[in-house]
């Protein structure tokens, strides 16, 4: 995500440290998502993540 050029609508059906980083004008709010991304990915709990993605239920 970091090297992205191009301008979009990023999409996300899920709130990430409690930010919903979905919006028009990807370019100009890049930064801000990328930290909130690294900063998620240093602080989460694996395992209770592995936990509830064990007991999701798709087709």
């Amino acid at each position: 995500m970091e090297n992205l050029t191009c301008d979009c609508f990023f999409i996300t059906h899920h709130t990430i440290g409690d930010v919903n980083l979905t919006g028009p004008d990807f370019l100009a709010r890049k930064d801000q998502i990328v930290a909130v991304l690294q900063d998620e990915l240093a602080h989460a709990d694996m395992d209770r993540l592995a936990r509830r993605r064990a007991q999701k239920r798709t087709l």
